[in-house]
């Protein structure tokens, strides 16, 4: 089971000081599995078990690249942590998540089903949705997958930065239709129900 206690930072100085005097890599091992060697080919070490000897020479191999990458690792999640420290102190972090992109009035009666919102989805990637239908980047719109069914290439293509997702919702608002309806339709009904609404004027005033 791993030790949920923290590294501390004396250890990790430990590790890393041991590594900076070990042998430059990179290690191999050699044919018959019994030697580790350095980059010049050199023996290092030699060892015998015929039971593990291919799996700890890979492990003692591979460890003069993997322990500098892991401890590199602890230093940047470390960083990153402290990073996150410092922004919650200062004060509760505030965010935009959601833009909506409309061509109708926002008071209008038919404005919600003509809107499109452009959402965050994390790491700085936004996606433009409308009801439960997503953009893709050649102008065409998918069901939005569920998250386990989202792969890479999909992401691709249906992810952008905010520029990008805001460029693409204002190209599509006016290019929506609701049950055959156009944008431009639904802004004439507007105009004649208003009209409708309108007191009628009196004569002479």
């Amino acid at each position: 089971m791993t030790d949920p206690t923290p590294l501390p930072d004396q250890q990790l100085a430990a590790i890393e000081a041991r590594l900076a005097a070990a042998t430059p890599g990179p290690w191999t091992v050699s044919e018959d599995y019994d030697d580790v060697l350095d980059s010049q080919g050199a023996h290092l070490a030699s060892y015998w078990n015929p039971s593990s000897r291919i799996r700890n020479g890979e492990f003692i191999a591979h460890a003069r690249a993997d322990v500098p990458l892991l401890a590199g690792e602890v230093r940047r999640l470390r960083a990153e942590v402290a990073a996150a420290r410092e922004d919650t102190a200062s004060g509760p972090a505030v965010k935009a998540t959601r833009y909506t992109v409309n061509c109708l009035p926002e008071d209008s009666i038919d404005s919600h089903v003509f809107e499109i919102t452009v959402e965050y989805r994390g790491h700085d990637r936004w996606a433009v949705t409308r009801h439960s239908q997503c953009l893709a980047a050649d102008g065409t719109w998918d069901w939005e997958m569920r998250p386990s069914e989202r792969e890479n290439d999909w992401l691709d293509t249906h992810r952008f930065d905010l520029d990008t997702a805001l460029k693409l919702a204002r190209e599509q608002a006016p290019l929506v239709t609701v049950n055959g309806f156009t944008v431009a339709d639904a802004l004439r009904m507007a105009a004649e129900r208003s009209a409708a609404e309108r007191p009628a004027s009196v004569p002479g005033l």
